[in-house]
């Protein structure tokens, strides 16, 4: 079939594939995929993934898998729950786990790395949340664009309960609100303090923590009266488990990327593998993600040791803070010569040993981890990029993000000013594509990178 090559190449085994043929097909049309969205991910696959590494191939797979299995869970007698973005891993996770016949997940992350990494077709889903409730022109997050998109054109099912969060951004709180209203469903919110002292943010207060885990409880409520099944708190001390032990895998790959000379991989593959790992919680990746995990070490530790990578030894090194939808983006920052080596997908940087909790309580110390994420942001991503033994940062401006466009030109004057680390700040959604051309951004980059390249062959004359 039209879709074999594409699976094959994303980890599918010839008899996985014959075996899901009827739930593929009924999926596929469902999400009304032609032969040319698989011609295009075929390409976009082979072009801007790592398709040599088992691991980079067995991840594509999961996120494939995880549309899928989304797409069917109602029509398969499933309960369906619409998690928040970014998702607090200890509640998505006990979720997640607590029934074969409950299927949780955060769709916007799910979209944006299918539709828009994968299938580089998220804007038919985003007109149609455009033409729904949001306009381009008022400049709303991209991600909760897709879950609308998704939800109003009935690309992805309505579900049974939705778990929303006011946290950070006041978009989401409210487009679940309409949802809830226009279909009838349940929703929940998770919402907390951000009150801190701005160098506190590694501490946190306990106050803060014991709010949040008292709402917490409160959403597992809600959700076990919505499904009828039970969360445990021996199912909560397991997703907590889980999560801190992905986070160390995932730990060992960033350590192994940022110590490397040259640059082991593009960094587009990176970003999908730790967000696969720490923000795809779902029961399709249950079990799965570890050995996801571990093959890409494997294969990058062994490309380390031959002294393979993707630029020149002695490139420039650079992080990027958002790495966007499109890997047009982060492939022609290597291709102008530089490595990039990390992102803000929330893997401690390298001085950084794993977080050790003053809590006992495996509740406090899953929500204390969630919370301390949220303070001190300027702060905490000048102690991270500090940490990186770095040659620059490409810091990019996401305007439809509230939570985090307020902090990038405040960062780029500390790190410029207090750090000597050059900053070039872009402006541009990390999820709508259409606000901005590649192309351009690009352009940008080209002399920011020369730059950088002088800088450092002056530094080793």
């Amino acid at each position: 079939m039209y879709y074999d090559s594409v699976l094959r190449l994303c980890g599918y085994e010839p008899g996985e594939i014959e075996d899901q043929r009827p739930r593929l097909e009924k999926a596929f049309d469902k999400l009304g995929f032609t032969p040319q969205d698989f011609k295009r991910a075929e390409e976009r696959v082979r072009e801007y993934f790592d398709i040599e590494l088992v691991g980079i191939r067995k991840m594509l797979g999961l996120w494939i898998q995880s549309l899928v299995d989304v797409v069917l869970a109602r029509e398969e007698g499933k309960k369906l729950v619409y998690t928040m973005m970014p998702p607090m891993v200890i509640v998505q996770n006990a979720m997640a786990m607590a029934s074969k016949d409950v299927y949780v997940t955060a769709p916007d992350i799910l979209l944006h790395h299918t539709h828009g990494c994968i299938f580089g077709n998220l804007s038919s889903i985003t007109e149609a949340a455009e033409e729904d409730l949001l306009p381009l022109a008022s400049c709303f997050c991209g991600g909760i664009k897709a879950k609308l998109g998704a939800i109003s054109k009935g690309v992805i099912p309505v579900p049974d309960l939705l778990v929303a969060s006011g946290f950070v951004c006041d978009q989401t709180p409210k487009v679940d609100e309409i949802l809830s209203e226009r279909y009838n469903i349940p929703v929940v919110y998770i919402d907390g303090t951000l009150d801190e002292e701005k160098m506190n943010w590694e501490k946190t207060s306990d106050r803060r923590v014991e709010y949040l885990v008292q709402e917490s409880k409160d959403a597992l409520s809600k959700f076990q009266e919505v499904t009828g099944c039970v969360v445990t708190d021996e199912m909560v001390r397991e997703a907590n488990s889980r999560a801190r032990d992905l986070r160390k895998r995932c730990k060992k790959i960033a350590d192994l990327i940022r110590d490397a000379d040259p640059a082991l991989i593009g960094f587009d593959n990176i970003a999908a593998l730790f967000r696969a790992a720490n923000w795809l919680v779902n029961p399709t990746t249950y079990g799965k993600t570890e050995e996801v995990i571990d093959l890409c070490y494997r294969g990058l530790k062994e490309r380390a040791d031959r002294g393979e990578g993707v630029v020149a030894k002695g490139a420039p090194r650079v992080a990027v803070y958002k790495v966007c939808g499109d890997p047009t983006v982060v492939r022609g920052i290597e291709k102008l010569g530089l490595a990039v080596i990390a992102d803000n997908t929330g893997i401690m940087a390298p001085k950084r040993e794993e977080f050790q909790s003053k809590y006992e309580d495996f509740w406090y110390q899953g929500i204390e981890l969630f919370v301390r994420m949220g303070v001190g942001y300027p702060s905490r991503q000048v102690e991270f990029f500090g940490d990186l033994n770095i040659d620059g940062v490409i810091y990019n401006y996401p305007v439809g993000c509230r939570d985090q466009c307020i902090s990038p030109m405040k960062v780029r004057d500390v790190l410029t000013k207090k750090l000597g680390i050059p900053v070039l700040l872009l402006e541009f959604d990390h999820v709508e594509t259409r606000l901005y051309s590649a192309e351009s951004i690009i352009n940008r980059v080209e002399p920011f990178a020369e730059m950088l390249k002088e800088i450092k062959a002056a530094k080793t004359e």
